[in-house]
């Protein structure tokens, strides 16, 4: 098991080197259920793109989904650059469908924060969860099943469901890739299936979801302000 001075080292307190470098997330995600007699599914694809350098943020986008359950049938591509003036973040978000780029705002784009655009900012786990690897760290299969069912529960309870560990399943690992005394990349594969009953009616859900990120470049990543004025 890791120890909490080398997750403080390699892992949490390494925010810095992540003030210039490129990062990359690329995620897929297939849903199905059948509740009622009645099945839905949705696949979805997302591929990010994040620049850090001098203060400024490149962000590139796209999202392409499909199946009954998705709001939109289509790939969605969305380009978006801030930079720091101040104590100000300035946004600005490219028009899809010409060269022109429009003033916006965090909120607007799904954010609130910089934070968020930061390489794994939602990576962070106890550090129990860990064990050591000649690559860096994994979270293994009880480990995984021990964080995903926690944080699955606490959702589904503000939905008024309640998830019983024994009536789910979980397949699941995750692997951390430090390199330099920084993390630099993580793999997650996960299936999930859950048997329930909602208002009295039998119903199951499966997930199956595969995220791949990776961090390269540092500070050699570079960011060519568009023309925003």
């Amino acid at each position: 098991m890791l120890s909490l001075k080398w997750v403080r080292e390699h892992f949490v307190f390494n925010t810095e080197k992540y003030l210039n470098c490129t990062f990359e997330n690329n995620a897929e995600i297939t849903i199905s259920a059948l509740a009622d007699g009645e099945y839905m599914d949705m696949k979805m694809n997302t591929r990010q793109l994040i620049k850090h350098a001098d203060g400024k943020v490149y962000l590139e986008q796209t999202v392409s989904s499909s199946g009954s359950m998705a709001e939109l049938d289509e790939t969605i591509t969305i380009c978006i650059y801030l930079e720091t003036v101040g104590d100000k973040v300035k946004c600005y978000v490219k028009n899809p469908y010409g060269d022109d780029w429009i003033e916006g705002s965090l909120e607007m784009i799904g954010f609130t924060s910089l934070d968020q655009l930061v390489p794994f900012h939602d990576q962070y786990l106890d550090y129990t969860y860990f064990t050591k690897t000649s690559y860096g760290f994994a979270l293994g299969q009880e480990n995984a099943k021990r964080y995903f069912m926690q944080a699955l529960g606490a959702s589904l309870e503000g939905m008024g469901l309640d998830l019983n560990m024994d009536d789910a399943e979980l397949d699941m690992f995750a692997e951390y890739y430090v390199s330099d005394g920084v993390l630099s990349g993580m793999r997650l594969n996960a299936d999930f299936a859950w048997d329930f009953m909602v208002e009295g009616r039998f119903a199951t859900i499966k997930e199956s979801a595969t995220t791949m990120l990776k961090c390269t470049d540092y500070g050699t990543t570079v960011i060519e302000r568009p023309n925003v004025d």
